[in-house]
């Protein structure tokens, strides 16, 4: 018979009826499903009403496709998105792996289903093969090897991972790259790696870059540019006032291919805002072709109006420079259950590279990697959330009047940009750390810095703009505890930014033009650290800045793709998050002193006791944040350096002093509460001998002496608050 010709399909709800009565057909008798039900026809239909559900489950988190042949389906193939579905929907989760080990396949899916965690690691940016199956007829002919290489084409950024039970197809994965993870009880764990991490990019590159055909490159680019007009495979183009590229498994589209520099990229993708985009790079004509897909379907593009153009007109020197940044913020969370919600709801496939990239060096930079040798578990308390977006909009100061009354006119600066949020914790306490975080950020530098120093950044909301600290309160109860750090990595040369513009980001001010306003900045200490060549910087590649609340990295080495800088600054990011734990602990038992110290005639002297040594004893279960053991020498030197530059030292001065009041505090009330009930203790006692002796006397168990006894007692107990009350109060009269 001739190799049929097939077309790939969706699966829909026309057709899932008879893609479950192939599964069935394909599956009766595979072993792994044979203790379903013995009896045959019984097992048919529970094939059926499993793969029903399986089908609905992978048209929503993932993709059901089939291939036709003579106009029926003659395969099929289920794939979905491994994290997300896992922490979206635990009911369709556990519906494929199912919580209950009741009978042997529960059981042996369970086991499958840690192996897989095991395997995957907290890389969630996998597709899943749920199952694959092709009509007896149909087998043998290439089309479910086409079933797989359609995924691996079509979405190249993601990793891909199957368990077989049939040995003899493993060769068929092992064609396509995939490579075997694990083998147990009969099971092969296969997958296959994206080669996308592995494209690198420089900044002296030639990019070949992919735009939607209606997009004109003078909307982001200074300059006329020749187009070519090609083919993408597996894309679709969204098109109207912001035109997109999204992925498809059954569409080809076209697209204008321009050639860029390095830089000009980066204008292309400010202004597409890379927080709803994926990067994909496809090998096409021998080019490295370079693209970007909308992760949901929409898109909205960095306009600007004529009031911003005008601004950066004035401003083209910073405007040119285009920041990855990432606004730090110390925090107090106080309930952990709205970050869990927040991170189920919210999936973004760079996010979890960053989350990834993260939660990698907090177990291989801080400390022994191996569990049973780490006796502090600090690697197993630190969890972190990714809690969605906010959509940023900043605006200048505004102005001292004295001449009444001003018409109320918002004076933006720039568009409004989206940030993508992540939340780190420290599940033994209340500390925590919020970072926002921006690549290719599309908001002038030092407007936003001056903002975030004013803690004056805007966030769209429905109705209208709201303070950023007032939503995170609203949205997650979490509060700011210390200063907001900024870290930001410039991909140029140290020689093509001036001093004046490098010391206004170290400053967090405005950059003014020559003759406007401020000036430049001259502060000696600034001054003097920039006539460094490379700063803090350990090796020569990089010059690294950094001045109270601003890290500053810098070279064209910076330069990449996503997931190389995605991986290259996650490690001065996690440095900069150790240190705002430990900002975060200071502040939150300070702010706990300070609320204790104004109510503290409010408590009774066992409860100020009580209080304090709560305040002392959370204080204490986050010193590790500030002893960490790093691995390497290099990265301890960064981490002290970037202490000393946040000023940690005055910080942890500071709290020495207060719970050194605290401490005197509780001397005194202890001192007191032992004398006074020393000498209650001892009157009490008289009475009772007294008492004793007069019942033994006159051997009479209804006397009411017992009852006078109980009387005076509580008179005893009054006059020892009261004498405590009063010898407190002449204290602090002293």
């Amino acid at each position: 018979m001739k190799a049929p010709q097939t077309t790939l399909m969706p699966i829909g709800s026309a057709n899932i009826e008879a893609i479950c009565q192939l599964a069935s057909e394909c599956f009766i008798d595979d072993p792994f499903y044979l203790p379903i039900h013995p009896d045959r026809n019984i097992r048919i239909k529970e094939l059926q009403k499993l793969f029903a559900r399986s089908i609905q489950i992978c048209m929503q988190y993932g993709h059901a496709c089939c291939h036709e042949a003579e106009g029926r389906p003659v395969a099929f193939a289920l794939w979905f998105d491994y994290g997300l579905l896992k922490k979206a929907d635990s009911t369709a989760f556990s519906h494929i792996f199912p919580v209950r080990t009741d009978n042997p396949l529960q059981r042996k899916i369970h086991n499958e289903q840690q192996s897989i965690d095991r395997l995957l690691g907290n890389n969630t940016n996998f597709l899943y093969l749920l199952a694959i199956g092709v009509h007896p007829d149909y087998r043998r002919k290439g089309i479910a090897r086409s079933l797989v290489a359609a995924v691996q084409e079509a979405f190249p950024q993601y990793n891909l991972f199957a368990d077989l039970s049939n040995k003899p197809s493993a060769a068929l994965y092992r064609q396509l790259g995939f490579t075997i993870a694990d083998e147990k009880e009969g099971c092969i764990f296969m997958r296959y790696t994206s080669p996308q991490p592995n494209v690198c990019i420089t900044s002296n590159d030639t990019v070949y870059l992919a735009i939607p055909p209606s997009l004109s490159p003078s909307r982001f680019l200074q300059r006329e540019v020749k187009t070519e007009r090609i083919l993408l495979p597996y894309i679709r183009t969204l098109e109207g006032d912001a035109p997109c590229f999204v992925q498809s498994l059954y569409d080809v589209s076209e697209a204008n291919l321009i050639t860029v520099s390095y830089n000009e990229l980066l204008c292309y993708q400010r202004y597409i805002n890379l927080a709803e985009c994926q990067e994909i790079h496809l090998q096409k004509d021998g080019h490295n072709l370079t693209f970007y897909v909308s992760t949901n379907g929409k898109s909205r593009f960095q306009d600007t109006d004529e009031a911003t153009r005008r601004l950066l007109a004035n401003k083209q020197r910073e405007w040119s420079l285009i920041p990855d940044i990432c606004i730090s913020i110390p925090i107090q969370y106080n309930n952990v259950c709205k970050l869990e919600q927040a991170h189920a709801i919210h999936n973004d496939f760079t996010v979890n590279q960053m989350l990834c990239a993260l939660d990698f060096r907090t177990h291989y930079e801080a400390g022994i990697p191996i569990r049973e040798l780490d006796n502090r578990n600090f690697k197993e308390r630190i969890v972190r959330y990714y809690v969605g977006n906010v959509t940023v909009q900043i605006q200048s100061e505004s102005e001292i009047s004295f001449s009444g009354s001003q018409t109320e006119t918002e004076n933006y600066i720039g568009a409004p940009v989206e940030m993508e949020m992540i939340v780190s914790i420290d599940c033994m306490t209340r500390t925590g750390v919020l970072h926002l975080i921006s690549m290719s950020c599309g908001l002038v530098l030092t407007q936003l810095l001056d903002s975030v120093s004013r803690n004056q950044l805007n966030i769209e909301c429905p109705d209208g703009l709201e303070n950023l600290y007032q939503y995170l309160k609203r949205e997650l109860d979490i509060e700011k505890r210390g200063t907001a750090k900024s870290f930001i990595t410039l991909p140029q040369n140290r020689n093509t930014v001036d001093d004046d513009l490098l010391a206004s980001i170290l400053f967090c001010e405005t950059h003014y033009a020559e003759n406007e306003s401020l000036g430049t900045v001259a502060d000696n200490v600034i001054v003097e650290k920039l006539k460094s060549e490379h700063g803090i910087a350990q090796y020569n590649y990089a010059c690294v800045y950094a001045h109270t609340n601003v890290v500053i990295q810098m070279s064209d080495t910076l330069a990449g793709s996503i997931a190389e800088r995605i991986t290259r600054e996650s490690i001065t990011l996690f440095y900069i998050e150790l240190i705002l734990f430990e900002e975060a602990a200071i502040q939150i038992a300070n702010h706990r002193i300070v609320n204790f110290l104004t109510q503290l005639d409010d408590y009774v002297p066992s409860n100020v006791l009580k209080q304090i040594n709560a305040i002392v004893s959370d204080h204490v279960r986050t010193i590790e944040f500030w002893d960490i053991q790093m691995n390497y020498p290099s990265s301890k030197k960064s981490v002290d350096d970037i202490r000393e530059a946040f000023h940690i030292q005055k910080e942890l001065e500071l709290i020495e002093r207060n719970k050194a009041q605290l401490l005197t505090i509780y001397q005194t009330r202890s001192d007191i509460i032992d004398r006074k009930e020393a000498a209650i203790l001892s009157a009490a006692g008289i009475v009772l001998a007294g008492v004793s002796s007069v019942e033994a006397v006159n051997n009479c168990g209804d006397s009411p002496i017992f009852y006078i006894v109980t009387f005076l007692v509580i008179i005893l107990l009054w006059l020892k608050r009261f004498f405590l009350q009063k010898e407190i109060k002449e204290r602090k009269r002293k």
